[in-house]
């Protein structure tokens, strides 16, 4: 095997794994397929990442530290939240084989924390106490999570099959677009957090 001109290093072999997935899909990741990616032997992976688990959880802390938005100081808390709820979609759209593997994945590094910990900055900023500005960046991170893997699955109201069946004004929502859903439902999380503000 050609050995690689690059040191190997955890950043490189994670930037590795996430274009691996992003190529070949999920399937696609494991030790020897990396390894052959990067041109190295197998075993020498393990000096960097303790077993697939670890590379997971770097590859979860890669998506949250690249794609996710830092909120500013002066950045307003609705802006902030959307922003945040946002990019985790964008990330799912852009990455949907990486993040169907970690999208539910807990953070772990102090890097993939940072967007967290600034978004929760600026709703305790705005008024809300730290158990309802906690309870807003998890409600809103579920839900964008979950919307994105139901995209990715394609388990979206785009077409249902009992759509006529439905009263009329409910069958004119069904006929919006998934953007347009995904924005409703984030304007009803961030009015229920306006409404607990001090």
């Amino acid at each position: 095997m050609t050995r690689s001109r690059h040191p190997l290093s955890r950043d490189r072999i994670v930037a590795a794994a996430l274009l691996l997935v992003d190529e070949k899909g999920a399937s696609a990741l494991t030790m020897r397929n990396l390894a052959a990616a990067l041109h190295v032997e197998a075993m020498s992976l393990y000096h960097h990442v303790r077993n697939r688990e670890d590379l997971l959880d770097g590859l979860a802390d890669l998506l949250v530290a690249t794609e996710l938005p830092i909120a500013g100081s002066d950045q307003p808390w609705d802006d902030a939240l959307r922003e945040f709820s946002r990019a985790i979609r964008r990330t799912a759209q852009r990455h949907p084989a990486a993040f169907q593997l970690v999208g539910l994945r807990p953070l772990r590094s102090e890097r993939a924390l940072q967007p967290v910990h600034a978004l929760l900055l600026r709703l305790t900023d705005s008024g809300l106490t730290a158990e309802n500005a906690v309870a807003t960046y998890r409600l809103a991170a579920a839900y964008a999570r979950g919307y994105a893997l139901a995209e990715i699955a394609g388990l979206t109201l785009a077409n249902p099959p009992d759509r006529h069946s439905a009263a009329p004004p409910v069958q004119q929502a069904l006929k919006q677009s998934s953007d347009e859903t995904f924005e409703a439902a984030l304007r009803i999380i961030i009015a229920g957090a306006a409404s607990r503000q001090s």
